[in-house]
């Protein structure tokens, strides 16, 4: 580790408006620094412009362009920024400034956006601004000119690198135009980290320079000279793709024939030893590679004060890595990089990727910033609606959710709104005063959201109380508004509260005490996952054990009411609905009919979760419902409740999606049943009870909702090179980094947890049931299998011998996942391999045809772990499909007790490597993260630990079932273990690095040691 040093900056001088600083010496970084993104105030323009004002971003010269909010082209969410210059003339320069930025004196950063240019005459140019302790400008600024000739109508990522100044505290992100230029533009996705272990070297790679060039750009010749009979360019890498610098020298004879060229300064400290690194491709002749030290800013041969280089000698037409090392000699201010052609001898070679670090940085695992691929996963789902006042009211999945109201009559959209912190909503409901209230079901955002219909806005009116974060059902009884909640973690207790119209001061409270679980309205049960109201009782059902209790809500009493043969049952009670003095009370695809006063159940209905109301008029008793096994539409007759329901067979067109929400409303003096899909999609059932001898009609429309970024809930890389992507609650996509395009992006089935492959056939693990499906790319998903037996959730694939492997979590309140095979033609599951612990890793191991599989001790939601219980590791014979000996525990140095494996990898020295979570000492409450390294041929596995190491002591841990991925490359083992990106030296565990500051949980790399990662709903690549 090299530590902080003192820095020397010789500043230059001046105010010119156009100073570049990128050549500032930073601070001296270490192999163990992270790549830190730091937050950018509306970076992507989704705050709605006020007046001319962008929140958060500033004009530069507003007379001379106009910046406005445009929802028509965006790079991601429902926004960006429009700019428009189509001014010219002296002085008329124009831009877009963000707000300040906290920076690191010394420290380097890049800024990028992402750019669409509809047209552009001359040049503009993307800053990072720097500014001091006041926030006043610097007069310094890191500038990147974009391109003339780029392309149009396609969004660019745009970036700036440059090193903060030593009188910098502040920066910005501004893009400029200048006098001269005219753009038209749209921007979004503004982005600014802090670079680790950053290469000095300005276009090292020679990217930045135009094929057919003489010089790259950011570099000079030597000496500024150019003899006869030898040549720079920038050309084509012979044999193969990217672009690399020339010297060809055919001049022996001229005493001034010598060729080369300069990196562009690089500011250094006198004492210090650092070490250029290259590629080089010798054709014939010797070339030269040196670091030359000078005592003077411009780094002339003059003012040379020092001199370092390595002969390049062999002529191999192959790429080799040149190495050269110098210390900086006393008075040294400035070095450069030349690559050379000495006087006197004939040469031709090739370079590329040059860098420049401190001697004894570890640059192999630094990292470029990241590339924002975009949003990945979409859909166009909801999982509540109401409809209420002939107006449809619904939140659509997506991160954040995005709130919308229709005209229910004329399906015109009145008004949408994201809603910042929210992703998914099943809690809607329309209170006394007539405003919608809502819920969400992300963690840390307990907030209770109300849309007043008279000022068309959502807000806050407050947080419930407790730790549970996901809203099941909301329910609206006089004044009050309930809220059913399920626990945040395993083993934790669902709850109720309630929130007082009438009384909005008042604080959200936690409802209801039985034994020891205040707000459960039963004892101890994870769910209360349905609400619903009758005379002056509130009524709850709970899972994953079935209870139905009734509280009054004048004194706050609860009773348990007994449903014979579901009470105590497995299972969940979703939903309660009052109609005419009967209690539906939905649970597993059927509605148990209950009279209200006696409490009596007088018939089951199998096939609704939800049922309608009478119609308003009187003039029929029928209740209408979809079947859900069908998807076709029933008639109820709640007359009798004898009678059994009819097809309504003049509907031939119901959707196959679930419905959300059902109500009457009045259509030009005749009620029509309005019905709101889970897809969006809306209904309008004309029952013509008054004309009988007309058919019935149904009318499905597309309500106008946009397709929303959903969180991504799984990425893996198919052996083709296409990266599959599942999103949370829907989506599936398929992107080709090759043509950055996504070339899916499909509804999908309901929850992708884990994607593995069987050559480039995709097979999806989908919750719930433990589905699976097969995918073949350009086809759709199949079901294929449902793996039963109890499992719910698949969380780990791998391949072998032309087999699946699939290891899973079971349901709701249930221990024991499973172990699958799947040969192509049969499936095999093997349940409670490891008794009562969850499948989560697998690796397998070709020729000694043995599967490794790890464990986690948590089983299904609001199941109950023995706390005794330590993960395990086991073998699996896939000759014979059974367990090789007994599962064993890791003996490993200072960790415990082991809850989590996964995931686990055979290495390249054959080694089985894995990642666990656990207890670091018996009885302790300090958890951390282990990456061992064991002996599978080891008679005593358990005891084989060769190596190890603790690290992310005490951070979260995350979901109980998502493993730690593992992947290879180039020497190096890249890790999820503590949620982050963490490289590891395998002869030196520690050696390891966190890449990214940012939480990862899902990640893969490509063939070139590309890393793609998720983070919410958009899809990143750090490139190598």
């Amino acid at each position: 580790m090299i530590g902080r040093a003192d820095l020397r900056i010789g500043l230059l001088s001046g105010v010119l408006a156009l100073l570049i600083t990128v050549f500032l010496f930073p601070a001296v970084a270490s192999a163990g620094d992270t790549l830190t993104r730091k937050d950018v105030p509306n970076s992507e323009f989704e705050s709605e412009q006020t007046s001319s004002a962008i929140p958060d971003w500033n004009y530069w010269n507003p007379s001379y362009g106009m910046l406005t909010i445009s929802s028509s082209k965006k790079f991601g969410g429902s926004q960006s920024l429009r700019f428009v210059k189509t001014v010219t003339g002296t002085n008329k320069s124009f831009g877009a400034e963000s707000a300040l930025l906290d920076v690191d004196p010394g420290e380097t950063y890049e800024a990028s956006i992402k750019l669409n240019i509809e047209s552009m005459e001359h040049g503009s140019a993307l800053w990072i601004r720097w500014f001091g302790t006041s926030g006043q400008p610097l007069q310094k600024q890191t500038v990147y000119s974009i391109p003339t000739n780029s392309p149009l109508n396609v969004w660019l990522d745009i970036k700036v690198k440059g090193t903060a100044p030593l009188d910098a505290e502040k920066a910005t992100i501004f893009l400029y135009s200048t006098s001269n230029v005219k753009l038209t533009a749209n921007v979004d996705n503004a982005q600014f980290f802090r670079l680790a272990d950053y290469n000095f070297v300005l276009n090292p790679g020679f990217e930045e320079s135009t094929l057919g060039t003489t010089l790259p750009q950011k570099w000079s010749l030597f000496d500024d000279s150019q003899p006869t009979n030898t040549q720079t360019s920038i050309v084509t890498d012979p044999g193969g793709s990217s672009k690399v610098l020339k010297i060809w020298d055919n001049n022996d004879t001229n005493p001034g024939g010598s060729v080369g060229v300069n990196s562009d300064t690089i500011y250094v400290e006198e004492g210090l030893t650092y070490e250029a690194n290259l590629k080089s491709k010798l054709v014939s002749g010797n070339q030269i590679a040196y670091i030359k030290f000078y005592n003077n800013p411009d780094g002339k041969s003059e003012h040379e004060v020092g001199s370092f280089s390595t002969g390049i000698t062999n002529a191999n037409s192959a790429w080799n890595t040149v190495t050269v090392t110098g210390t900086a000699p006393p008075k040294a201010i400035r070095a450069r990089v030349l690559l050379y052609s000495s006087t006197g001898a004939k040469s031709e070679g090739y370079f590329d990727d040059v860098s420049f670090y401190f001697k004894g940085l570890d640059s192999s695992h630094s990292r470029k910033s990241p590339i924002d691929l975009g949003e990945a996963t979409l859909g166009r789902l909801t999982k509540g609606g109401a409809i209420k006042n002939n107006k449809v009211y619904f939140a659509t999945n997506g991160s954040p959710a995005t709130f919308y109201v229709f005209d229910a009559i004329t399906r015109t959209l009145i008004d949408s709104e994201r809603v910042p912190g929210t992703d998914v909503v099943w809690g809607i409901t329309v209170g006394s005063d007539n405003n919608v209230y809502f819920a969400s079901t992300v963690a840390n955002n307990q907030k209770l959201y109300k849309y007043d219909v008279s000022a068309g806005s959502v807000s806050s009116v407050g947080q419930y109380p407790g730790s549970n974060h996901f809203v099941w059902d909301l329910e609206a009884v006089g004044n009050k508004i309930y809220g059913a909640t399920s626990g945040a973690t395993s083993g934790a207790n669902g709850e109720v509260f309630s929130y007082d119209i009438a009384a909005p001061s008042n604080p959200i409270v936690t409802i209801g005490s039985i034994n020891s679980c205040p707000g459960t309205l039963h004892p101890c049960q994870g769910y209360v996952r349905g609400l619903g109201s009758s005379g002056n009782y509130l009524f709850a059902g709970t899972g994953a054990v079935k209870y139905l209790t009734k509280m009054n809500q004048t004194n706050g009493v609860t009773e348990e009411i007994e449903l014979p043969g579901i009470t105590g049952q497995d299972g969940f009670i979703s939903d309660i609905l009052s109609r005419n003095g009967f209690l539906y009370i939905a649970q597993t695809s059927s509605l148990i009919v209950m009279d209200s006063v006696s409490e009596s159940v007088v018939r089951t209905i199998y096939g609704p979760d939800r049922i309608s109301t009478r119609i308003p008029n009187g003039s029929s008793a029928f209740l209408f419902y979809q079947n859900v096994f069908d998807r076709k539409l029933y008639a109820y007759n709640s007359a009798n409740h004898v009678s059994n329901p009819m097809l309504v067979t003049t509907v031939t067109e119901f959707p196959d999606s679930a419905v959300r929400a059902m109500e009457w409303i009045n259509v030009n003096g005749r009620y029509k049943l309005a019905i709101l899909f889970e897809d969006t999609r809306y209904a309008l059932y004309d029952p013509k009870f008054d004309t009988p001898t007309d058919d019935d009609t149904l009318e499905i429309y597309q309500l106008n909702t946009e397709i929303s970024a959903l969180n991504i809930q799984s990425l893996a890389r198919a052996p083709d090179g296409k990266f599959y992507l599942g999103g949370f609650l829907g989506g599936m996509s398929v992107f080709d980094d090759a043509s950055g395009q996504y070339l899916v992006q499909a509804p999908g089935p309901h929850q992708i947890e884990e994607i593995g492959f069987l050559g480039n056939t995709a097979y999806f693990g989908v919750y719930s049931g433990a589905k699976i499906y097969q995918y073949a790319y350009g086809g759709t998903p199949n079901l294929i299998h449902t793996i039963g037996s109890e499992q719910d959730r698949p969380y780990v694939f791998t391949s072998g011998e032309n087999k699946l492997f699939v290891g899973t979590i079971p349901t709701y309140g249930k221990l024991g996942g499973a172990l699958s095979i799947y040969d192509g033609a049969n499936w095999l599951t093997f349940r409670n391999v490891v008794q009562d612990q969850s499948v989560i890793a697998l690796a397998y191991r070709g020729p000694q045809r043995i599967l490794y599989g790890g464990t986690s001790v948590e089983g299904g939601l609001d199941s109950t772990p023995n706390p005794s219980a330590l993960a395990k590791i086991f073998k699996w014979n896939v000759a014979t499909n059974a367990k090789i000996g007994t599962e064993f525990t890791l003996n490993i140095l200072g960790m415990a007790e082991p809850k989590m494996i996964g995931h686990l990898s055979i290495g390249p020295d054959g080694k089985l490597w894995g990642c666990a979570w656990g207890v670091l000492t018996a009885g302790g409450s300090d958890t951390g993260y282990v990456l061992f390294k064991i002996d599978p041929d080891a008679p005593d596995p358990a005891n084989s630990v060769l190596d190890s190491v603790i690290v992310h002591k005490n951070a979260e841990s995350g979901s109980p079932w998502r493993g730690f991925y593992l992947y290879w490359h180039d020497g190096l083992l890249y890790t999820t273990i503590g949620r982050y990106l963490t490289v590891f030296d395998p002869n030196n565990l520690a050696d390891n690095t966190k890449i990214l500051n940012s939480k990862v949980t899902l990640m893969t790399m490509d063939a070139n040691g590309n890393i793609f990662y998720a983070i919410e709903s958009n899809l990143y690549k750090l490139p190598k």
